[in-house]
């Protein structure tokens, strides 16, 4: 394994707070206009690749609060 368990338990903390933004993106893009879509598409990509990235043990065995 190329990653420590210690870097990814410091990793979870920023990726649920990723996951609270993912949530709150499309309220976002309407509030503030759709020239925002391109890079709301590009932050859930790269959320997206952080996950696969990570075991996937990483982030079931912990609950994350999508609120």
């Amino acid at each position: 394994m190329l990653i420590t368990e210690e870097a990814v338990s410091r990793l979870l903390a920023p990726i649920e707070c990723a996951l609270n933004m993912l949530a709150h993106l499309l309220d976002i893009v309407r509030i503030y206009g759709n020239h925002l879509k391109a890079i709301a598409s590009m932050i859930r990509h790269r959320l997206y690749r952080i996950l696969l990235l990570l075991p996937h043990t990483a982030y079931t065995k912990r609950k994350f609060l999508v609120a």
